[in-house]
Parts: C-alpha cells; structure tokens; sequence
C-alpha cells in the first residue's frame, strides 16, 4: 500500500466558502477591535473618576480650617478621598488592561486562524486582517 500525497486544490478566489469565512473573520475582527475599545474606555473612565475625586480631596483640604470649626473630626477627609481617588484609578486601569488584553488575545488568536485558513486567498487574508 502506498501512501502518495493527495494533492490539494485550492479554492477559487471569490467561492461561495472564501466569502463566507472572510465575511465571518472580518466580524470576528470588528468584535476584538471593539472589546479593546470598551478596555479603552473604562480606563478612561478611571482616569476620569479619579480626577474628580482628587479634586473633591483638593478642595476638602483648601476649605480644611472652616470644616474643622463646623465638624473638628474631618481632618481625615482630604487623605481619605486621595485614598479613594488613587484606588479607584487602579481598579479602573486594571480593569481595563485586563478588557483590552482580552481583545488583543482574539485578535492574536484570529490572526492564526486567518493566516492558516485554506479557503482565502492572500489577498483576502489581508484585507481581513486590514493589512491592506
């Protein structure tokens, strides 16, 4: 018994199955782009949140001495609120990283599906992956 090669043909250019798995790839693609987005975004956020809870710690220590005549216990106010404000930072940033890590990690593993996927064409391969 032999064990010859079985050639393979390669599909034609614009079949019916090329254009589907591109269309799909290119879905694929737009998912991973707007997972990174949306990381994109709640950094921001956090950025954003502690900005203004920073700034409330800013104006609590400015207006310290006429707090401490009306409640003498709220010196603690303005580290509090700078301890909210560099934890809430942190918590966004690392939320985000972890969003936006997730999306590339798609985008990684699609780029190996694309690049190994029979039924597209170079050129199509670039184009999906927005090469071109």
């Amino acid at each position: 018994m032999s064990t010859a090669a079985i050639p393979i043909s390669p599909l034609p250019a614009q079949s019916p199955e090329s254009t589907k798995a591109s269309s799909r790839y290119t879905d694929a693609y737009r998912e991973a782009r707007a997972v990174v987005w949306i990381g994109q975004i709640i950094k921001t956020i956090g950025w954003i949140l502690g900005t203004i809870v920073g700034s409330a710690a800013v104006a609590a220590y400015v207006e310290q001495p006429e707090l401490r005549r009306i409640a003498p216990a709220t010196e603690a106010v303005p580290l509090a609120l700078a301890i909210c404000a560099i934890i809430a930072v942190l918590v966004f940033w690392v939320w985000g990283v972890l969003v936006c890590s997730k999306g590339n990690h798609l985008k990684a593993s699609l780029d190996c599906a694309v690049n190994s996927s029979p039924f597209l064409s170079n050129e199509q391969r670039a184009k999906v992956m927005s090469l071109n």
